[in-house]
């Protein structure tokens, strides 16, 4: 299976922020096929497609209420909540051991700065690092909700997937538009929007994030973008058109079955909802 950069960020590899490249590297590591001309290779159980067996059982995890039907916009609370479950509660968390320097339980900043993506810049100039900096050390703060200067690994999640906390994501978020907006207007013209080395410029990127049509964009238009949560958005947006059929605001079993193809088919959907069965190990 061809793993697409859509994909990555389903997985919460952000791949333009300088805490996450250590996690990058090495799930290209892991899973980088040279003989295969490149393709990257994933889990066995994610290249089969969804079973009526798995949809249900997702839908009966999402139906807590037991209700029959789960409202529409619940679809996009559960992915936030298995996000924050993952985070939270995975057993590795490699990510957060591998900082843990002094194996004292919790994170420092000094052990932040000190990691492998903040010492080699990978090709990055001086003052690009420098800002990355300053985008992880307002999500630290953030994230450090006893202020106590240090990150337990119940904070950890946070940090690492800023959209799990609207205060994490708000603080990260603000400090990448302080960083990119250098004019100092409040706004971002499509030049700041793809400041970093790496981002290719996109009309259609930037005309869908501006919801107003002003050719700026402001805070607001940029958090689902920044902290890859718009890919997930399209994708339950998605799911609940298509499932959605009678448009009463509920989405029952039946209704997700029959749309079982549509959504396997649809690559960002397909994959959220494969993910879900795995984590539910279903």
């Amino acid at each position: 299976m061809h793993l697409s950069v859509k994909a990555l960020v389903l997985l919460g590899l952000d791949l333009g922020v300088a805490h996450a490249e250590e996690d990058a590297y090495e799930f290209f590591e892991q899973h980088y096929d040279e003989e295969e001309g490149g393709n990257l290779e994933v889990d066995e159980g994610l290249e089969e497609g969804l079973t009526d067996a798995q949809l249900e059982g997702i839908f009966r995890v999402m139906d807590a209420k037991k209700t029959g039907k789960v409202p529409v916009a619940d679809i996009h609370v559960f992915w936030r909540e298995m996000l924050e479950r993952e985070m939270n509660h995975s057993a590795e968390h490699s990510y957060f051991f591998r900082l843990d320097s002094n194996k004292d339980g919790k994170v420092s900043w000094e052990e932040l700065l000190a990691s492998e993506g903040h010492q080699d810049p990978h090709g990055e100039s001086e003052e690009t690092m420098q800002e990355y900096n300053v985008h992880d050390e307002a999500k630290f703060k953030a994230a450090d909700k006893n202020q106590d200067g240090f990150l337990e690994k119940k904070e950890f999640g946070a940090f690492e997937s800023p959209e799990i906390d609207d205060a994490v994501e708000d603080a990260f978020v603000r400090a990448i538009f302080g960083t990119k907006d250098k004019d100092g207007d409040g706004s971002l013209t499509l030049e700041e929007f793809h400041l970093y080395k790496g981002e290719e410029l996109s009309r259609d990127d930037f005309a869908k994030l501006d919801t107003n049509g002003d050719g700026r964009l402001q805070l607001e238009e940029l958090k689902a973008w920044e902290t890859g949560r718009h890919l997930p958005e399209e994708a339950l947006k998605f799911v609940a058109e298509t499932a959605d059929v009678d448009k009463d605001g509920f989405v029952t079993l039946q209704e997700f079955l029959d749309s079982r193809r549509a959504i396997d088919e649809h690559e960002a959907a397909g994959y959220q909802f494969q993910e879900w069965a795995t984590q539910l190990e279903l």
